[in-house]
């Protein structure tokens, strides 16, 4: 249990004794006489009327500049940073780390995408992270169900779902994460088979008939006689 914690509970034990004690000492006190109503008090005077403020202005009309981080800012500033809108609650820092918007000065109106990352994870993960404009991430993981060419079926090898080899002159598709020979089979109770066939081999063609060749009759160039 962490400091914090015990605090927390040693002060609710302190509040609910003294509770207890009040309540208990107040109940134990006799009723009071009723007291004399008091004099009414004189109506005060009006108060003057205050100056008229300057005309606010309208959403479209607030000027947002962009940061330079370099730079420190008056209290009341209104900039465009990482997709989204901020505004400084005081005189800024420069702003050296981008996503200590609070630490520097800056606190966020509108939080906006600052950026999308996409990256992959092995080979059939693909990792999409989301950042914005408060520096938040939020990371997407989404598995891809394309298939992956493995070559010849190895008989020690482990296949999972998408993997695709070649055996016996077919290609087959494995459904499932197994080691087993591909072959056709039929599913069942809802399982899917280990294997389904992609490609399958085609017949063997007739051999070529041999053909005889017949000598060719010499071109005769000239004039005949």
């Amino acid at each position: 249990m962490n400091i914090e914690a015990l605090a927390d509970r040693v002060f609710g034990a302190v509040r609910d004794w003294c509770e207890r004690e009040f309540d208990k000492r107040l109940a134990a006190l006799p009723p009071g006489e009723p007291g004399r109503d008091g004099v009414n008090g004189q109506d005060g005077r009006d108060g003057r009327d205050g100056q008229e403020g300057a005309p606010g202005r309208d959403a479209l009309q607030i000027e947002a500049i962009v940061i330079d981080e370099t730079r420190s800012y008056r209290r009341g500033t209104w900039a465009r940073h990482a997709g989204g809108l901020v505004r400084a609650f005081r005189t800024t820092d420069p702003l050296t780390d981008p996503a200590a918007l609070e630490r520097c000065g800056w606190e966020v109106m509108v939080c906006g995408l600052a950026g999308i990352e996409v990256s992959e994870v092995g080979e059939r993960e693909i990792k999409t992270v989301f950042r914005m404009t408060d520096g938040m991430a939020c990371e997407y993981v989404r598995r891809d169900k394309g298939l992956i060419p493995r070559g010849p079926w190895r008989e020690k090898g482990a296949y999972e779902m998408g993997d695709v080899v070649t055996y016996d002159n077919s290609s087959w598709v494995c459904m499932r994460e197994t080691s087993a020979r591909p072959m056709a089979t039929k599913p069942q109770d809802d399982v899917p088979p280990d294997w389904r066939l992609l490609a399958k081999k085609g017949t063997d063609g007739n051999k070529p008939m041999p053909t005889e060749l017949k000598p060719r009759t010499p071109l005769q160039v000239g004039v005949p006689s």
